[in-house]
């Protein structure tokens, strides 16, 4: 049972897991890049890769309902958050992220406005477009620093969706390597793909950890990061080292996380760095970051529009808190602790 604690939740939501057993949904994928002569450079392939990253943070792109609470990875993330014991919402709200809240969802596991059917398109949308410049690795020009940048991040999308993906529609990885999770795709894929069945748990993770580690190898041979919403070497061990953590491989996680410290160049956020809002791209605690300009932001379907409870929006009636058990384990003097307000009653 959740216990709800009235503190009011300011901070960035982290990345955490849920599972679910259903497979009421299309195996076959939906959408993907076209026209392999623009992907034959690495310069052009790169131009690709852009829009993957940015579809990641666009409303309507995996979903064209419900966009207010389908817009990319930061909802995913809030998902996964709401879905497990740590992050508790306080009220309905305006009902976004509610059903996620409460599970209260399996009517709507075959709806295609709705939350199932957005994860899934969306990952596996990610997925087709990387596939589409990785069937270019063997012909694609470029020096070798160029394209190991472009096939090393798309190698780490690649895994990085399919492990969302393993995380919301199958059961966890210990003790269930032989059930079903989802479908592989590692091949380019049009809407006349016939859909392949599930894959077993283990057979996905096998496809997560291979891609990785051929992210790892090329991102570190692949020069200086362009842009920080590029996953590089640092970013990929950091994938690693949670996915390790799901398979419950304590010693990979542990030497995975410690070349994400040491190759980022990273360090632990002090003083505004973890009270100032957290959304500052350029802080020395970010490893990975979208910079989303004005032009281009999801305006209320965004996620400091459902965190931010003093802005008179989502977050406003929908407040985000901290389970009791979780703040009782904070230290006296974390820095954490400022993120909530215990005099709140709202």
């Amino acid at each position: 049972m959740k216990k709800i604690f009235k503190y009011i939740f300011a901070g960035m939501a982290a990345m955490s897991v849920v599972a679910c057993s259903e497979d009421a949904l299309e195996t076959s994928p939906s959408s993907s890049v076209s026209g392999n002569e623009l992907l034959g450079t690495a310069t052009n392939a790169l131009v690709s890769l852009n829009g993957v990253y940015r579809a990641m943070y666009t409303a309507g792109v995996s979903n064209s309902s419900n966009t207010h609470q389908c817009f990319g990875i930061t909802a995913y993330n809030l998902v996964a958050d709401v879905m497990g014991e740590d992050c508790i919402m306080n009220g309905q709200g305006s009902g976004w992220f509610w059903y996620d809240c409460v599970y209260n969802v399996k009517s709507r596991y075959t709806s295609t406005g709705w939350r199932s059917y957005d994860m899934w398109n969306g990952y596996y949308t990610w997925i087709s477009n990387v596939n589409y410049i990785l069937a270019e690795e063997e012909t694609m020009s470029g020096s070798e620093t160029e394209k190991n940048y472009v096939l090393g991040q798309a190698y780490a999308v690649r895994a990085y969706s399919y492990f969302m993906l393993a995380q919301m529609f199958s059961r966890t990885y210990k003790g269930h390597e032989s059930e079903p999770c989802v479908p592989l795709y590692t091949e380019p894929t049009d809407i006349a793909t016939e859909g392949k069945g599930r894959a077993t748990v283990e057979e996905v993770y096998q496809q997560i950890t291979s891609d990785l580690d051929k992210a790892i190898t090329m991102l570190g041979n692949s020069g200086k990061r362009k842009h920080i919403s590029h996953i590089n070497e640092a970013v990929a061990s950091g994938i690693k080292a949670r996915v390790a953590l799901v398979m419950e491989d304590w010693q990979t996680a542990l030497d995975a996380a410690n070349a994400a410290i040491s190759k980022s160049g990273c360090s632990i956020g002090t003083g505004t760095a973890v009270t100032g809002g957290m959304n500052d791209a350029t802080a020395n605690n970010v490893m990975w970051a979208a910079e989303i300009i004005a032009d281009q932001s999801g305006m209320y379907a965004g996620f400091f529009t459902h965190m931010d409870a003093d802005q008179g929006k989502y977050g406003a009636s929908a407040r985000k808190q901290i389970n009791k058990l979780l703040y009782a384990k904070l230290g006296t003097n974390d820095v954490r602790k400022k993120w909530w307000n215990p005099q709140d009653e709202n």
